[in-house]
């Protein structure tokens, strides 16, 4: 027979408390243009608080996105998603994982900018010509987006906005300073 204290050393996720609920912040977030397409198609979003720093590329991970679909294959597939939905309560379509340490510390704006960020990553998908996707029962099609930029420090001292990605990021970011 298992202890129950083994049980809560096995806990990695829990589900958000408090008053400051990040999908409170998200429904707020899909009334701006940017965000609306998640709340017009319905798209249904799961939230868990990792309990344990995890570090990505030696930074603290502050939050992720995930397809939940692709969350797990094989085997244990349908099982996976027999927990998440048991935990959750439903079977959401993406599941935004947050750094619960990181969260609660973090002020208002930064954790309105997490969740943003976040929701960023839930797009329709395009088909090979750039149009729009769709299932086969004609509601939008939804994955992952990866981020639009990706860069070294070093490599923009060195070499500037030499890309064109960089360039269009960084003149972006002038006009918001």
């Amino acid at each position: 027979m298992t202890d129950t204290n083994d049980l809560d050393d096995l806990q990695a996720f829990a589900l958000p408390e408090g008053p400051r609920h990040p999908a409170d912040i998200a429904a707020r977030l899909m009334l701006d243009p940017e965000h609306a397409h998640l709340a017009d198609n319905e798209i249904s979003i799961g939230y868990l608080m990792r309990l344990a720093p995890k570090e990505k590329g030696g930074k603290l991970e502050l939050g992720s996105m995930h397809d939940a679909k692709y969350m797990a294959q094989g085997g244990f597939k349908e099982l996976f998603a027999q927990l998440l939905a048991g935990m959750l309560g439903f079977s959401p379509q993406f599941v935004m994982v947050l750094d619960r340490e990181w969260w609660e510390q973090a002020s208002d704006m930064e954790a309105e900018a997490l969740v943003w960020h976040e929701l960023c990553h839930c797009k329709q998908k395009l088909d090979k010509h750039g149009a729009p996707k769709f299932g086969m029962d004609g509601t939008p099609s939804y994955g992952i987006q990866e981020h639009d930029v990706t860069a070294f420090k070093s490599e923009v001292s060195r070499y500037g906005a030499w890309s064109p990605d960089l360039r269009e990021f960084l003149a972006v970011a002038n006009r918001s300073v």
